[in-house]
């Protein structure tokens, strides 16, 4: 008897270690992040933006951006974005939704749309995710030069442990 009831107790504490490290893996589950950015834009020639980041969330850190954006006509505008950081760079992929004047003195353009990620390297190079962004355009800050561009992302990510 006093075997059986060793062997049962043996088992539960077993079967509670496995619950135990299965709820580590959960942890792995995509969870909130948030990307925020103020670029420049580059008037005088491609339509290129640069200026810094920072996300929180899963991801926690901050670096230099590069936006390359391609409007199409009667398509969806697309930008390829890479976050650049000491740990790694962030590939994002977004596509606009939605484009309105919401401010005509000063000029502002607001954009909604979504993003995804397309890859990465370094710390990220296992990251994913995806989300809902919304732009905001300075238009005359634009066309002096000026940061004008200030935009956040929202959505959900998985970092791999």
């Amino acid at each position: 008897m006093r075997k059986i009831l060793t062997s049962m107790v043996a088992t539960l504490v077993i079967l509670g270690a496995l619950f135990a490290f299965s709820g580590v893996a959960t942890a792995d589950k995509p969870t909130a992040i948030t990307f925020e950015w103020v670029l420049t834009q580059n008037t005088q020639g491609p339509l290129i933006n640069e200026g810094p980041w920072s996300a929180s969330g899963v991801v926690s850190d901050s670096g230099d951006m590069v936006q390359y954006l391609h409007m199409r006509p009667n398509k969806p505008a697309l930008s390829e974005t890479t976050l650049t950081s000491d740990l790694g760079t962030i590939r994002i992929c977004s596509v606009a939704q939605t484009i309105a004047v919401i401010s005509e003195d000063p000029f502002i353009v607001r954009i909604e749309g979504i993003w995804f990620i397309t890859g990465g390297t370094g710390a990220y190079a296992q990251l994913s995710g995806h989300g809902t962004e919304v732009v905001e355009v300075n238009v005359d800050l634009a066309i002096q030069g000026l940061p004008s561009n200030f935009g956040t992302q929202t959505g959900t990510a998985h970092l791999p442990h």
